[in-house]
């Protein structure tokens, strides 16, 4: 037994991994989650009592082993070599854990422990050193809102970025408005006046928020070296961010703000749309900034964990619940990776296609959805708008863009459930106009502003022809949930449910009777088998 426990030990060392070390002065932060402008690799000592850091751990036998994990960390001055900080800890993993976020502090309570100088940071795994980092203790000064010993800020640009860098050798144009087919890179530049004449690196915080959802789409830590100067002089902060791929940012309005030392010195707001407009950006209130930060926080109302019960309360869809939750977990995880700093190849999909006969339960799961990615802080609001080919084509020409485009804007920020997907499509009519309504769609979910997740529904192989009907349908819905039929003892259970509603009971006779025709009609169904609404017109037709 002990040498199993010893081979699991070992197994652990092995199969852990250190993610990053990541580092912060501020006492406050200790509760707060982790994010980019929570830390810094740059300090004053001043404001350095103590000085804290996150070490992020990946169990790479998540979901199959747990067990202890043993690391050391070392600190070296570079100027004196004096080890600073060298301790051994250990930290005890669940196998139910993806990954633990462990944190440590070390200094003096009045200061003076943390003096300028440069610092070398080795952390090790069974003598095998897995991340190195550098942090760096100035004299400058502290910033404050009121006072920048570093520097002056002049103002700040935003332009567009090319994959061929064009834009360094033609000239930056400036923008409020980028045009999304043509942009790849959003860039932001920094102009100010230096204060110090010596080499420096300066290290900046860019956030950007989706201004219609409050969520943060972007955040990133960059920084840049500075030569010596024999006097002060002007000098920029230069970044771009996006994809050699295009179609990075979705039409929209963003609001960003830079940070250096922890402290905010600018903002501003730009859009996403089919045309450039030039312009400098202005700052905006900081107020906004405050209110429109949500950074993924789960919203307010039903949890998670409350939607998942309730959808386990259902009666049946046993392939549908655990295809649900294997999903959720995952969104759950990709999402945990994208906090900690992992890139994510693709947007989350919450675009989904139901299939099934009707009755089987898609209405009530859909708005369960709703709820969970609420919750999740995936959708906004969580809200769900019903529709069907009615309430998004129009008689004539020039009406169906602008009702498709209506109820669109109605579910943002929730879920636009269309139900009967298929009728969309109009085998042998090149004039119809849902082909209309589908482009609407693949734009919507392609490149739109987001925030909402569009979910189809229908019979199998109906909308199978739909998905086929489009090359671009089957990528875009990047969910499938098939609702088979109620079995006879699940219709009886949700029967049942219905007698309780309305206050009702069944005999013995009648039950035994209820239970042989349940079973006869499940025989017999067809692709217009009414499953759980057959039940609840059967209590209903009896209690009359």
């Amino acid at each position: 037994m002990a040498s199993d426990t010893k081979d699991i030990a070992a197994d652990m060392q092995s199969a852990c991994i250190v993610k990053d070390i990541n580092f912060f002065v501020n006492p406050g932060f200790l509760d707060r989650p982790a994010s980019p402008d929570k830390y810094r690799t740059r300090f004053e000592q001043d404001e350095v009592t103590y000085l804290y850091w996150d070490i992020e751990l990946i169990n790479l036998l998540y979901k199959k082993q747990g067990g202890n994990v043993t690391f050391k960390l070392r600190c070296t001055a570079l100027s004196t070599g004096k080890e600073m900080y060298g301790q051994e800890q250990t930290v005890d993993f669940f196998s139910s854990e993806i990954s633990r976020m462990v944190t440590y502090s070390w200094g003096i309570e009045n200061g003076g422990y943390w003096i300028a100088d440069q610092y070398v940071w080795e952390l090790s795994i069974n003598g095998n050193t897995q991340v190195t980092r550098t942090t760096i203790i100035d004299t400058m000064g502290v910033v404050t809102d009121k006072n920048n010993p570093y520097f002056d800020l002049l103002d700040t640009k935003l332009f567009p970025g090319y994959v061929d860098n064009r834009e360094s050798s033609q000239g930056y144009r400036y923008l409020t408005q980028f045009n999304q087919a043509e942009t790849a890179y959003v860039g932001i530049e920094i102009n100010f006046r230096r204060k110090f004449n010596d080499s420096k690196n300066l290290e900046f915080f860019v956030t950007i928020i989706n201004a219609l959802t409050g969520i943060t789409y972007l955040s990133y830590r960059f920084d840049l070296a500075y030569e010596a100067v024999s006097q002060s002089s002007t000098a920029f902060a230069r970044v771009r961010h996006g994809t050699s791929k295009g179609r990075y940012w979705p039409c929209g309005t963003f609001l960003f703000y830079v940070s250096f030392m922890g402290v905010t010195i600018s903002t501003g707001r730009f859009t996403i749309g089919t045309e450039e407009i030039a312009g400098i950006v202005q700052p905006v209130d900081q107020t906004l900034l405050n209110t429109s930060v949500k950074t993924m926080v789960p919203a307010a109302g039903l949890s998670v964990e409350a939607a998942l019960a309730q959808l386990d309360e259902l009666t049946g869809m046993t392939a549908v619940k655990k295809a649900i939750h294997e999903n959720i977990e995952y969104l759950k995880f990709n999402k945990l990776r994208m906090e900690k700093g992992f890139l994510d190849d693709s947007a989350t999909n919450l675009h989904s296609i139901f299939t099934g006969n009707p009755g089987t339960g898609k209405t009530t799961v859909v708005r369960l959805l709703g709820k969970i990615y609420n919750a999740m802080g995936l959708l906004s609001k969580g809200h769900v708008v019903e529709t069907s080919r009615g309430d998004l084509i129009g008689e004539f020409i020039g009406q169906t863009a602008p009702k498709t485009k209506a109820m669109i804007e109605k579910a943002r920020g929730g879920i636009l459930f269309i139900d009967e997907i298929y009728s969309l499509v109009k085998e042998g009519s090149k004039s119809d106009y849902g082909a209309e309504v589908i482009e609407l769609l693949l734009v919507e979910m392609s490149s739109g502003a987001g925030d909402i997740a569009i979910i189809g529904a229908g019979y199998p192989a109906e909308v199978e022809l739909f998905l086929n009907s489009n090359p671009g349908l089957k990528s875009r819905f990047g969910q499938r949930f098939h609702f088979d039929d109620y079995m006879p003892d699940e219709l009886m259970g949700i029967a049942n449910r219905a007698l309780k509603l309305e206050q009702a009971t069944l005999s013995a006779a009648a039950t035994t009777e209820l239970e042989k025709k349940f079973t006869e009609f499940y025989r017999n169904r067809d692709k217009y088998f009414a499953n759980g609404r057959l039940a609840f017109s059967i209590i209903d037709e009896a209690k009359k």
